[in-house]
Protein backbone atom coordinates (compact mmCIF):
# COMPACT_ATOMS: atom_id res chain seq x y z
CA UNK A 1 0.00 0.00 0.00
CA UNK A 2 1.69 3.54 -0.79
CA UNK A 3 -0.38 6.93 -1.42
CA UNK A 4 1.33 7.61 -4.19
CA UNK A 5 -1.68 9.25 -6.59
CA UNK A 6 -0.78 12.76 -7.94
CA UNK A 7 -3.67 15.07 -8.19
CA UNK A 8 -4.50 18.59 -9.16
CA UNK A 9 -7.36 20.21 -8.45
CA UNK A 10 -7.84 24.31 -10.24
CA UNK A 11 -10.44 26.54 -9.56
CA UNK A 12 -12.37 29.80 -7.86
CA UNK A 13 -14.68 30.53 -5.61
CA UNK A 14 -16.83 33.65 -5.18
CA UNK A 15 -19.33 35.90 -3.05
CA UNK A 16 -20.92 38.76 -3.12
CA UNK A 17 -23.82 40.85 -0.65
CA UNK A 18 -25.12 43.99 -1.66
CA UNK A 19 -27.03 46.14 0.52
CA UNK A 20 -30.06 48.06 -1.46
CA UNK A 21 -31.31 49.30 1.21
CA UNK A 22 -30.20 49.96 4.63
CA UNK A 23 -32.70 52.98 6.67
CA UNK A 24 -33.32 52.63 10.47
CA UNK A 25 -34.66 49.09 11.19
CA UNK A 26 -35.21 48.23 7.63
CA UNK A 27 -32.80 46.02 5.40
CA UNK A 28 -33.16 44.73 1.75
CA UNK A 29 -30.00 42.89 0.38
CA UNK A 30 -28.36 40.48 -2.20
CA UNK A 31 -26.56 37.97 -1.96
CA UNK A 32 -24.76 35.47 -4.71
CA UNK A 33 -22.08 32.46 -5.08
CA UNK A 34 -20.17 30.79 -7.75
CA UNK A 35 -17.83 28.00 -7.51
CA UNK A 36 -16.01 26.38 -10.20
CA UNK A 37 -13.49 23.10 -9.94
CA UNK A 38 -11.54 20.92 -12.02
CA UNK A 39 -10.14 18.42 -11.07
CA UNK A 40 -7.34 15.80 -12.66
CA UNK A 41 -5.49 13.09 -11.62
CA UNK A 42 -1.97 13.07 -12.84
CA UNK A 43 -0.52 10.01 -11.74
CA UNK A 44 -1.62 6.77 -10.15
CA UNK A 45 2.03 5.11 -9.63
CA UNK A 46 2.22 3.10 -12.64
CA UNK A 47 -1.83 2.12 -13.25
CA UNK A 48 -3.97 3.65 -14.91
CA UNK A 49 -7.32 3.21 -13.96
CA UNK A 50 -8.02 2.64 -9.75
CA UNK A 51 -11.47 1.65 -8.42
CA UNK A 52 -12.71 3.91 -5.92
CA UNK A 53 -16.11 3.22 -4.98
CA UNK A 54 -19.26 0.92 -6.92
CA UNK A 55 -19.26 -2.21 -8.88
CA UNK A 56 -22.42 -3.79 -7.60
CA UNK A 57 -22.95 -7.04 -9.78
CA UNK A 58 -21.51 -5.50 -13.19
CA UNK A 59 -23.06 -2.16 -13.25
CA UNK A 60 -20.97 0.64 -12.62
CA UNK A 61 -17.50 2.16 -10.74
CA UNK A 62 -16.42 5.41 -9.95
CA UNK A 63 -12.85 5.44 -10.91
CA UNK A 64 -9.51 7.33 -10.44
CA UNK A 65 -8.52 7.95 -14.29
CA UNK A 66 -4.93 9.29 -15.45
CA UNK A 67 -5.86 12.59 -17.54
CA UNK A 68 -9.78 12.21 -15.97
CA UNK A 69 -11.31 14.15 -13.13
CA UNK A 70 -11.59 12.18 -9.86
CA UNK A 71 -14.67 10.01 -9.65
CA UNK A 72 -15.00 9.61 -13.16
CA UNK A 73 -18.21 6.81 -13.99
CA UNK A 74 -16.26 3.87 -16.03
CA UNK A 75 -18.19 1.18 -17.01
CA UNK A 76 -19.32 -0.77 -20.68
CA UNK A 77 -19.72 1.72 -23.03
CA UNK A 78 -20.47 2.45 -27.12
CA UNK A 79 -18.05 1.19 -29.47
CA UNK A 80 -16.75 3.93 -31.48
CA UNK A 81 -14.38 4.94 -34.29
CA UNK A 82 -11.23 6.57 -34.60
CA UNK A 83 -13.45 9.87 -35.16
CA UNK A 84 -15.27 9.52 -32.46
CA UNK A 85 -18.69 8.25 -34.23
CA UNK A 86 -20.90 5.05 -33.04
CA UNK A 87 -20.57 1.91 -34.64
CA UNK A 88 -23.39 0.06 -36.03
CA UNK A 89 -24.46 -3.59 -36.88
CA UNK A 90 -26.22 -4.27 -39.94
CA UNK A 91 -29.22 -3.34 -38.81
CA UNK A 92 -28.47 0.25 -37.07
CA UNK A 93 -28.63 -0.77 -33.89
CA UNK A 94 -25.38 0.31 -31.70
CA UNK A 95 -22.26 -2.09 -30.55
CA UNK A 96 -20.99 -2.48 -27.29
CA UNK A 97 -17.24 -1.81 -26.96
CA UNK A 98 -15.54 -5.22 -25.91
CA UNK A 99 -13.51 -2.88 -23.18
CA UNK A 100 -14.66 -0.69 -20.02
CA UNK A 101 -13.92 3.01 -20.01
CA UNK A 102 -14.84 6.48 -18.75
CA UNK A 103 -18.47 6.95 -19.34
CA UNK A 104 -19.39 9.88 -17.46
CA UNK A 105 -18.25 12.59 -14.88
CA UNK A 106 -20.54 13.37 -11.60
CA UNK A 107 -18.46 16.53 -10.66
CA UNK A 108 -20.33 19.64 -11.89
CA UNK A 109 -18.94 22.58 -14.37
CA UNK A 110 -19.86 24.66 -11.87
CA UNK A 111 -22.12 25.53 -8.42
CA UNK A 112 -24.12 28.75 -7.36
CA UNK A 113 -26.46 30.64 -5.62
CA UNK A 114 -28.65 33.21 -5.99
CA UNK A 115 -30.45 34.91 -2.90
CA UNK A 116 -32.16 38.16 -1.23
CA UNK A 117 -33.49 38.94 2.58
CA UNK A 118 -35.89 41.47 3.55
CA UNK A 119 -35.70 42.50 7.30
CA UNK A 120 -37.68 44.57 9.28
CA UNK A 121 -36.69 44.68 13.07
CA UNK A 122 -37.66 41.14 14.50
CA UNK A 123 -38.78 39.90 10.92
CA UNK A 124 -37.02 38.74 8.24
CA UNK A 125 -37.82 37.23 4.71
CA UNK A 126 -35.09 34.79 2.92
CA UNK A 127 -35.17 33.57 -0.57
CA UNK A 128 -32.64 31.38 -1.75
CA UNK A 129 -31.91 30.12 -5.40
CA UNK A 130 -29.16 27.24 -6.11
CA UNK A 131 -27.93 25.53 -8.88
CA UNK A 132 -25.52 22.80 -10.09
CA UNK A 133 -24.86 22.59 -14.07
CA UNK A 134 -23.06 20.19 -16.15
CA UNK A 135 -22.19 17.01 -13.77
CA UNK A 136 -23.59 13.71 -14.55
CA UNK A 137 -25.63 10.93 -13.19
CA UNK A 138 -26.62 7.19 -14.05
CA UNK A 139 -30.24 5.96 -14.35
CA UNK A 140 -29.68 2.78 -13.01
CA UNK A 141 -33.43 2.42 -11.98
CA UNK A 142 -34.18 2.77 -15.23
CA UNK A 143 -32.32 0.69 -16.84
CA UNK A 144 -33.38 -2.36 -14.50
CA UNK A 145 -37.08 -1.73 -15.27
CA UNK A 146 -36.64 -1.78 -19.06
CA UNK A 147 -35.44 -5.21 -18.74
CA UNK A 148 -38.31 -6.72 -16.85
CA UNK A 149 -40.60 -4.55 -18.94
CA UNK A 150 -42.20 -2.18 -16.12
CA UNK A 151 -41.09 1.44 -17.46
CA UNK A 152 -43.38 3.76 -19.23
CA UNK A 153 -41.06 3.94 -22.04
CA UNK A 154 -41.71 0.09 -22.38
CA UNK A 155 -45.39 -0.03 -22.45
CA UNK A 156 -45.40 2.81 -25.54
CA UNK A 157 -47.47 1.89 -28.01
CA UNK A 158 -46.50 3.47 -31.89
CA UNK A 159 -47.89 2.46 -35.70
CA UNK A 160 -44.78 2.69 -37.83
CA UNK A 161 -44.67 4.10 -41.14
CA UNK A 162 -42.33 2.13 -42.64
CA UNK A 163 -40.44 -1.12 -42.27
CA UNK A 164 -38.61 -1.30 -39.31
CA UNK A 165 -36.02 -4.19 -37.73
CA UNK A 166 -36.09 -4.64 -34.21
CA UNK A 167 -33.07 -5.66 -32.59
CA UNK A 168 -33.07 -9.80 -33.49
CA UNK A 169 -33.13 -8.78 -36.76
CA UNK A 170 -36.45 -9.37 -37.82
CA UNK A 171 -38.68 -6.81 -40.13
CA UNK A 172 -41.84 -5.33 -38.92
CA UNK A 173 -43.77 -4.01 -41.46
CA UNK A 174 -44.95 -0.87 -42.14
CA UNK A 175 -48.76 -0.44 -40.97
CA UNK A 176 -47.94 -3.02 -37.68
CA UNK A 177 -49.07 -1.65 -34.22
CA UNK A 178 -46.59 -2.77 -31.75
CA UNK A 179 -45.32 -2.39 -28.25
CA UNK A 180 -42.14 -0.18 -28.37
CA UNK A 181 -40.51 3.01 -29.16
CA UNK A 182 -38.77 4.31 -32.98
CA UNK A 183 -35.18 5.12 -32.35
CA UNK A 184 -32.33 6.49 -34.36
CA UNK A 185 -28.69 5.90 -32.79
CA UNK A 186 -27.31 7.63 -35.82
CA UNK A 187 -27.49 4.03 -38.43
CA UNK A 188 -30.81 5.00 -39.24
CA UNK A 189 -34.57 4.30 -37.28
CA UNK A 190 -35.21 1.31 -35.53
CA UNK A 191 -37.63 -0.38 -33.28
CA UNK A 192 -36.89 -0.65 -29.52
CA UNK A 193 -38.80 -3.54 -28.60
CA UNK A 194 -38.46 -6.59 -26.13
CA UNK A 195 -35.91 -8.01 -28.21
CA UNK A 196 -33.79 -4.84 -27.27
CA UNK A 197 -35.26 -4.08 -23.78
CA UNK A 198 -34.29 -7.26 -22.26
CA UNK A 199 -30.52 -7.16 -23.64
CA UNK A 200 -28.21 -4.90 -24.78
CA UNK A 201 -31.18 -1.94 -24.53
CA UNK A 202 -31.18 -2.83 -20.52
CA UNK A 203 -28.90 -2.60 -17.03
CA UNK A 204 -28.24 -5.97 -17.41
CA UNK A 205 -26.79 -5.40 -20.87
CA UNK A 206 -23.03 -4.27 -21.83
CA UNK A 207 -24.15 -0.54 -22.74
CA UNK A 208 -24.36 1.56 -19.14
CA UNK A 209 -23.35 4.59 -21.25
CA UNK A 210 -26.48 5.15 -22.64
CA UNK A 211 -27.90 5.12 -19.09
CA UNK A 212 -25.52 8.52 -18.50
CA UNK A 213 -28.01 11.70 -18.60
CA UNK A 214 -27.05 15.39 -17.40
CA UNK A 215 -27.81 15.79 -13.71
CA UNK A 216 -28.14 19.11 -13.73
CA UNK A 217 -30.51 20.74 -11.48
CA UNK A 218 -31.84 24.50 -10.36
CA UNK A 219 -33.91 24.89 -6.61
CA UNK A 220 -35.32 27.40 -4.44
Amino acid sequence: YTNAAKLQNKGFEMDLTYDILRKGDLLWSLRGNFTRNRSKVLDLAGTQALYLVGGIEDFLDARAVVGQPVGVFYSSRFSRNEDGSRVFDKNGFPVADPVTGVIGDPNPDWIGGFGTSLSYKNLSLDVLFETSQGGDFYSGTQSVMYNFGTHADTGNEVTLSQDLKNYAGKTIPAGSTVRGNIKDFGGGPVLLDESWYTTLGSGFGSLKEQFVEDGSWTRP
